[in-house]
């Protein structure tokens, strides 16, 4: 079973929770690496079950926020990546 981790200089993430409208992402992606799937009209549940401590939106923008503020309000941390132009 394979993790999927994210190294940092002063911490390391591991990917458990994928969500996703993509039935055959879900199914790939979650045996691949063990995780957690649900879809978009899930992510409340996903939110409810607590097998996340931060998240990483990787949707359009104007998406972005139906689900950014909804798991800020649950105290969970947001990730961004950032690339300078």
């Amino acid at each position: 079973m394979k993790r999927q981790y994210l190294e940092f200089s002063s911490f390391i993430l591991v990917l458990t929770v994928l969500v996703s409208d993509d039935a055959e992402k879900r199914e790939k992606l979650g045996r691949e690496y063990n995780l957690k799937s649900y879809t978009y009209d899930q992510f409340s549940q996903a939110l409810e079950d607590g097998h996340c401590d931060a998240f990483y939106i990787a949707t359009p923008n104007n998406q972005h926020r139906k689900f950014a503020v909804p798991a800020l309000e649950k105290g969970l941390y947001e990730y961004t990546l950032y690339y300078p132009r």
